[in-house]
């Protein structure tokens, strides 16, 4: 059976309790917050042949900057290299036995292939960017973002059930009034300074393909949600989804 993360990539070796800990440890690393190194060992725990909870722990190491750390991730890189896996993670290994070589340039073109191949891997593009500012590669910095989702839709879940949806962020979908989930219109999402066309600057132009942003603002029972980001008409592309609590 495939698992997939919650971006949708398919997992070798994972267990569904290993993947929510793993999880919880990316969304740290994510954060530049400290404690991944805890739920990334449950997750190691719950399955040992989980091979993105192992190529994390490298990357954990070898993006350090310490050259001692860097070439303890060594291990980890053998252990991982022992299992079975596919494609992508087989790229992810390649990347840190470069960086423990210390050619970060055969790992960033690793990185760039990764990221053509799985846009919505956000393991390679923080080490993308960690290793493009450690060589002050400011050109392929902002490249990596440069594929950006032109036109992201917004789809709200609850369970198995869209309540919400929204496809260019100055229209209201149907499925907000049909789902029970009322959302608010565009002068109310400007009103509360959400607005996508909002300028960076005062006085400043609005920023390019702006009207083709998805946001909603939408009241919501408590309970869990799920909120997923695609593109229009099948495109892919790195896409950045905020949440907010408005009152």
């Amino acid at each position: 059976m495939n698992i997939v993360d919650h971006r949708g990539c398919i997992v070798s070796g994972a267990e569904p309790a290993a993947l929510e800990s793993f999880e919880r440890a990316l969304a740290a690393y994510q954060g530049w917050r400290s404690g991944a190194e805890a739920p990334l060992a449950l997750a190691l725990e719950q399955a040992p042949e989980f091979v993105m909870a192992h190529v994390l722990q490298a990357y954990l190491l070898v993006c350090s900057r310490d050259p001692r750390r860097v070439r303890s991730a060594l291990p980890e890189l053998v252990r991982a290299r022992a299992l079975r896996a596919n494609d992508r993670e087989r790229l992810h290994l390649a990347v840190i036995e470069a960086a423990i070589a210390g050619d970060y340039e055969r790992a960033k073109r690793g990185l760039g292939e990764l990221l053509a191949q799985q846009p919505r891997d956000v393991i390679a593009l923080q080490v993308g960017h960690a290793f493009d500012y450690l060589t002050g590669d400011s050109e392929r910095l902002l490249a990596r973002v440069a594929g950006v989702l032109p036109d992201p839709i917004l789809q709200l879940y609850s369970g198995q059930s869209a309540i919400a949806r929204n496809d260019d962020w100055q229209t209201v979908d149907p499925l907000c009034s049909v789902g029970g989930s009322p959302c608010g219109p565009m002068n109310q999402i400007q009103s509360i300074g959400l607005d996508p066309c909002q300028s960076y600057q005062s006085g400043g132009t609005a920023p390019t393909g702006c009207s083709r942003e998805s946001a909603m603002l939408v009241t919501l029972n408590p309970g869990p949600y799920t909120m997923i980001v695609s593109g229009s008409e099948g495109s892919a592309g790195v896409a950045l989804l905020e949440l907010f609590e408005v009152n």
